[in-house]
């Protein structure tokens, strides 16, 4: 009996001497592994991505808005993402994603595009192109969570004064423009009347471009209605639909 207790005692001493071993091991290969990875660390800079951020409102700048094929679902969705511009989350990016499966995504999808005043397409092979015009987009964010998913609305567009102020310089340069232009045309009393004559035609053409039809209008509609009312707006200098909308706007 003895002999056997003898036995187990040294069984039980080479487990534990074993255990002892094999956690130094460990701890050896991990403070290794880490020590090779210090450069990077070194390297890093720290970096914010999605979520978390509580559930509220925030104002936000649409950062990208892309049509895309879910990697977990293979379902079709357009992946937005969002930058908040003000308060005590400033910076932080914030990833959501519409389903284009169900009635009922589609529906939701399109209300987001009236409220970012961007043009409903005839095609939904169009979506991509007029999610291009949403990138830059200053709005009014509503996040919502629910278990692991983020959830984002968009409440309204909010003025962007960035844009504002970029479309002011424009009219500056414009109506300087307009005023050389005036003061070639003094020379000649015969040519004010015949500018007074287009002026005014010109003005019973404007009264029919509206407000309400211009926030309607996509990007190549609103091209067409400044050539036909003789608009001074270039549309190139207006990347997104909404500033090229303000822009007519300002115009009528």
């Amino acid at each position: 009996m003895a002999k056997k207790k003898k036995k187990a005692a040294k069984k039980k001493t080479k487990k534990n001497s074993s255990k002892k071993s094999d956690k130094k091991s460990g701890r050896k290969n991990t403070a290794s592994a880490l020590k090779s990875l210090q450069k990077k660390w070194k390297k890093a800079k720290p970096r914010k991505v999605g979520a978390p951020v509580p559930d509220g409102i925030y104002p936000a700048r649409i950062e990208s808005a892309v049509v895309e094929e879910s990697k977990a679902s293979s379902r079709m969705q357009v992946h937005w993402c969002c930058k908040i511009v003000d308060g005590d989350y400033t910076d932080r990016t914030i990833h959501s994603f519409s389903g284009l499966e169900s009635e009922d995504n589609i529906d939701f999808l399109q209300g987001d595009l009236e409220t970012l005043e961007l043009a409903i397409p005839e095609s939904i092979s169009d979506l991509g192109e007029v999610l291009e015009d949403a990138a830059g987009l200053l709005v009014e964010i509503n996040v919502r969570t629910k278990d692991e998913f983020t959830n984002v609305d968009f409440v309204e567009l909010l003025e962007d004064d960035e844009e504002e102020s970029d479309d002011e310089d424009e009219e500056e340069d414009e109506d300087e423009a307009d005023e050389d232009e005036d003061e070639d045309e003094d020379e000649d009393e015969d040519e004010d009347e015949d500018e007074d004559e287009d002026e005014d035609e010109d003005d019973e053409e404007d009264e029919e471009l509206t407000k309400a039809s211009v926030r309607k209008m996509d990007r190549k509609e609103l091209e067409k209605a400044i050539k036909e009312y003789g608009l001074a707006v270039k549309p190139k200098k207006h990347k997104t639909l909404t500033a090229l909308r303000k822009a007519v706007t300002a115009e009528i």
